[in-house]
């Protein structure tokens, strides 16, 4: 066992090994922090900045996925300044998000969607970029479809295609307002070999063809509990290819609930 060291969280206290990330900490004693880009399957990135908090004695707020305890730590999840921080994070990502909510398939089980209505962002303070941009959805794969309308960046998708399948089908392009997600020289996903992440993704940006058709829309806010599963159930082969393979037609292929084993 590693060194213990003392940090507060909102005013409790807690033991933990040095080392542990923040959002670690709090979740040992209960206290929720949001995350977007978070898996704890994957490598942390602290891309999405939604799970800033505050350190007392510090001027600027720390990702708490990526910040380690250090002893004697004061640690703030829920002030204004936190609050208001991730507010204007989850509108920044909207206003390049296509919010087509309704007629959206994960409606209702959408980690983005959940932290919009936590914070009640009713209204959209920013310009809304996405008739502006030239966004392109690739259905040519009869696996994956992917929207760049819906993808907010978060790279979970990239991260699952190169450490869990070492396969690196998927990169991160170009920089600020173009930068984007895409594969070897902007090949179509029918192209690529990794179609394995639909599950891993924080919004719709990938979602698997036959699931979108079939999956039910259910009413009330998003769950917390069927969001973030784990990464290391999923299967080793693309939904379609594990069609094939179990020697299933792609019209029995939607009977077999393989995302909730």
């Amino acid at each position: 066992m590693g060194k213990k060291i003392k940090i507060t969280v909102n005013g409790q206290p807690v033991e933990v090994e040095k080392g542990t990330s923040i959002l670690d900490a709090a979740n040992q004693i209960g206290v929720i922090i949001p995350t977007l880009c978070y898996h704890k399957d994957l490598c942390v990135a602290g891309n999405c900045r939604v799970c800033v908090v505050e350190v007392v004695g510090q001027k600027r707020l720390a990702p708490a996925c990526a910040t380690p305890c250090e002893d004697g730590m004061d640690i703030l999840t829920n002030t204004h300044k936190v609050r208001n921080s991730r507010k204007h994070i989850i509108e920044l990502l909207l206003s390049e998000h296509n919010a087509d909510c309704t007629s959206c398939y994960k409606n209702g089980n959408c980690e983005l969607q959940l932290l919009a209505s936590e914070y009640k962002i009713m209204s959209q303070d920013f310009i809304h970029l996405v008739p502006f941009r030239n966004y392109t959805i690739d259905d040519f794969s009869p696996s994956i479809i992917k929207d760049d309308s819906k993808c907010i960046r978060c790279q979970r998708c990239v991260r699952t295609c190169a450490e869990l399948q070492s396969v690196n089908a998927l990169t991160m392009a170009h920089k600020g307002e173009y930068a984007m997600i895409t594969t070897f020289f902007e090949k179509s996903m029918n192209d690529v070999i990794c179609t394995n992440y639909p599950d891993s993704v924080s919004t719709t940006a990938l979602p698997v063809p036959w699931l979108k058709r079939i999956t039910s829309r259910k009413s009330g806010p998003p769950s917390r509990t069927k969001t973030n599963t784990s990464l290391s159930r999923r299967l080793p082969q693309c939904a379609w290819g594990w069609a094939k393979n179990s020697a299933l037609t792609p019209e029995a292929a939607p009977q077999v609930k393989w995302w909730q084993h």
